[in-house]
């Protein structure tokens, strides 16, 4: 029993014991979980109030951050193939914009890149709508022009830069004459030098485009220029041969000459003038103008030395003679020599009709010729008489009226003697009726010989 007792008494104090110790355990276990439970160990945690200045700080970074990835975003959209495309678009279209050049490269080529260097493209672009036009379409299309293409060349930081490549090609001038200037859209490129029996320089390098090749020189001490316009989208040659003739010109007294509307000789007294190496070429267009009367008459404007050129073709206004060639223009409506000799002997004829007169028998010169002519026919002194006609010299008055001054020798046989009898007009006048030309006035006659020799 006592050692029961004992047991007992172990077990009740150990127990005892444990909730001495339990009971605080317990509480703090309590305490613990009130505290620490799952609401307020996930509840945030308050911050530490932040300084001004780490404040600043703080929202200058947020600032430039959002400043970079909009930039960011917003270069990728400036900067992307198609609106780049889309800005150089716009300086084909209006080529006379300043700014292209930024956009241009030549690729391998070592040609220098400028303002003054692109110009000849620009001008293509301005002159060759249709092109312009295939052009920015093939761009477009991602393909190239006439060797003309958007090519990637560098980058704007991290964005690809697009630029136009514009070939570059090689020109060839060549001409017949020493110490030639070349000029190309005005711009001087020095003297050709001679090349074997021609005079020929290369100039390269130039950008694709339209140039205009000119050559200056001087010849017989006057200054000669030829050219040509060419669309350069090749390695070329020009041929600035400039043509030259010696030749007289043959038309009305104190006549003023014009060659393609420029003033280049004054003709004498007889109608004559010369030329001695005048460039001409296909295009050259000569015709003759005077005043006659206080009226200003002009020649028909021939071709005869654009033919000449071309293919060394003489024709009716251009002949050579005696060595020389002779170029007599043509008049609208001029009545040719025989023409006039054959009429005027038809008029003083004792046949005398009135269809060879204007407004027929109406025509006064009609009127008095055939009173003289009837005045011959009862002359009991005359047995026969003949007539002849010289033509001293025929100018065209416009609207095809001919002004001519003329001579008629009249030789009377009488009994005993023969009488020569000359009558000199001027100032006579023939129009052109339908195929025929007809007597307007006979002029002012006057007798310049009156001789008989006795038979």
């Amino acid at each position: 029993m006592r050692k029961q007792k004992k047991t007992g008494n172990f077990f009740s104090k150990f127990i005892e014991f444990k909730d001495e110790i339990d009971e605080p355990i317990h509480h703090e276990f309590i305490k613990f979980n009130q505290k620490f439970n799952y609401q307020n160990l996930f509840k945030p945690l308050k911050h530490a109030k932040l300084s001004p200045k780490k404040r600043r700080v703080w929202l200058i970074m947020g600032i430039g951050g959002a400043i970079v990835l909009f930039s960011f975003f917003a270069g990728m959209s400036y900067y992307s193939r198609s609106n780049q495309l889309s800005r150089i678009s716009a300086y084909l279209e209006n080529p006379n914009q300043t700014g292209l050049v930024k956009y241009i490269t030549t690729g391998k080529s070592n040609a220098e890149i400028n303002s003054s260097n692109i110009k000849p493209f620009q001008l293509y672009l301005k002159t060759s709508t249709k092109q312009k036009n295939q052009l920015i379409k093939a761009l477009t299309q991602g393909k190239s022009y006439q060797g003309i293409k958007l090519i990637q060349e560098g980058y704007y930081l991290v964005y690809p830069k697009y630029k136009l490549l514009v070939p570059t090609y090689n020109l060839t001038a060549k001409t017949n004459h020493p110490n030639s200037k070349l000029y190309l859209n005005d711009r001087y490129y020095g003297v050709i030098s001679k090349s074997n029996t021609n005079y020929s320089k290369t100039i390269r390098g130039l950008f694709f485009g339209q140039y205009q090749a000119k050559i200056k020189t001087k010849v017989a001490g006057r200054s000669l220029t030829t050219g040509e316009v060419l669309t350069l989208n090749q390695n070329k040659q020009s041929n600035l041969d400039i043509k030259t003739l010696s030749f007289t010109i043959k038309s009305v007294p104190y006549g003023k000459v014009y060659i393609n509307d420029k003033l280049v000789a004054h003709l004498n007294k007889d109608g004559i003038g010369h030329l001695k190496s005048y460039p001409i070429n296909s295009k050259t267009l000569l015709y003759v103008k005077y005043n006659l009367d206080n009226q200003n008459v002009t020649s028909d404007i021939t071709n005869s030395l654009a033919l000449f050129a071309k293919n060394k073709q003489l024709g009716k206004q251009l002949n050579y003679k005696k060595g020389r060639y002779i170029l007599e223009p043509s008049w609208a409506g001029l009545i040719k020599e025989d023409d006039a000799q054959d009429l005027l002997e038809r008029i003083f004829n004792k046949k005398i009709k009135t269809k060879y007169f204007n407004n027929g028998s109406n025509n006064s010169s009609y009127q008095d010729l055939k009173k003289m002519i009837q005045g011959f026919d009862k002359d009991s002194k005359i047995r026969s008489y003949k007539m002849k006609v010289k033509i001293n010299r025929i100018l065209p008055l416009g609207n095809a009226t001919s002004r001519i001054d003329y001579k008629v020798t009249y030789i009377f046989k009488h009994k005993k003697d023969t009488r020569t009898q000359v009558l000199t007009y001027t100032n006579g006048k023939v129009v052109k009726s339908g195929k025929q030309y007809v007597l307007i006035t006979a002029g002012q006659g006057s007798i310049s010989k009156d001789k008989t020799k006795n038979n």
